[in-house]
């Protein structure tokens, strides 16, 4: 009796101590865990905003240089990476022609006088912040051309800029529609090479000097979502402020772009937070009626809410569009 009394002591003892060294554990591991709050640099994104958020020093993002997806997840250790990861600041230049914006952006000494100088210093910094490194500054772009006319221009500009350590990426020649990789048919301006139009069909092609090319679309509301919208950035220099600009100038595919845009919930600020657009309602039936109904959606208050609606600028930059500068 008394052998059986030892050992029922001797296993409850033992369970005792089994028990808390388990809660000892597991409270351990509590601790070392990181919240989600440790890994988005403490910040959550509040109901409307981009989830898109800085990382802190302790997440161990890397600096990313460059623009592929694969080496940017390499880089930054991450299992699978968005193509604006590394960016706080993000210029998307939705028909980019002959890339001249772009190169406003990074090399606005060249360009002198040109309207959206004003835009780029007020959302983006000074100029010495923008001529950084991206790795840097935080700032990339990342431009859209539907004409293969412009394609050996726009990868040469993409080529010297990346060795300067400025991330752009030009994607071309895609038409930026509504939905990825369906061919369609491209209206070429051929007098001055200034255009090209999935939309307008006005006149004869021949009698007035066009032709037409199949290229691929890209499904832009996708890409901001996907790619811009949930980005991460590990905070780099203090004055630098998370920003995300576009241009859009698409001939008339602004009628079709921008209404799924709207729809989806990417034109509010933290996602896409100022845009400039030229219309060009000659170009569909009904234009003048359809960009009035666009314009009074992007003026709604009320569509973004908690949040708050993207910025409309009026500004119109056409200098400099037959550019000529030789690159740095």
């Amino acid at each position: 009796m008394l052998a059986l009394s030892r050992t029922c002591c001797a296993g409850f003892t033992g369970g005792i101590i089994v028990g808390a060294l388990i809660g000892i554990m597991m409270l351990s591991n509590l601790n070392v865990m990181p919240t989600l709050a440790d890994q988005t640099g403490g910040r959550r994104a509040a109901p409307g905003q981009a989830p898109g958020r800085p990382l802190g020093a302790s997440a161990g993002l890397t600096e990313v240089p460059v623009l592929s997806k694969k080496d940017a997840a390499a880089a930054s250790g991450l299992k699978s990476a968005h193509l604006a990861d590394g960016c706080s600041q993000v210029y998307l230049d939705v028909g980019s022609n002959i890339g001249v914006q772009v190169r406003k952006l990074f090399e606005p000494t060249r360009y002198h006088g040109a309207p959206v100088l004003k835009i780029f210093n007020s959302v983006f910094g000074k100029v010495e912040q923008r001529v950084r490194p991206s790795s840097q500054s935080g700032l990339c772009a990342f431009g859209f051309e539907a004409s293969p006319v412009h394609q050996e221009r726009l990868e040469k500009v993409q080529s010297v800029y990346q060795s300067n350590g400025w991330r752009v990426k030009f994607f071309v020649p895609r038409a930026v529609s509504i939905s990825d990789n369906e061919k369609i048919t491209l209206n070429l301006n051929s007098k001055h090479n200034l255009g090209a139009s999935a939309v307008w069909s006005r006149g004869d092609s021949k009698s007035e000097g066009r032709g037409s090319v199949e290229v691929q679309t890209l499904d832009l509301p996708t890409f901001v979502a996907t790619e811009i919208r949930p980005r991460v950035w590990k905070p780099t220099l203090p004055e630098v402020k998370p920003y995300v600009l576009m241009k859009m100038d698409i001939e008339g595919s602004e009628y079709i772009v921008l209404p799924k845009m709207l729809e989806r919930g990417l034109l509010c600020q933290g996602i896409i937070d100022m845009i400039f657009i030229e219309w060009h309602p000659s170009y569909v039936p009904n234009g003048k009626n359809l960009t009035k109904q666009l314009r009074a959606r992007l003026r709604d208050q009320n569509r973004c809410h908690p949040g708050t609606p993207t910025l409309v600028s009026a500004i119109d930059d056409e200098t400099y569009n037959r550019d000529d500068r030789s690159l740095p």
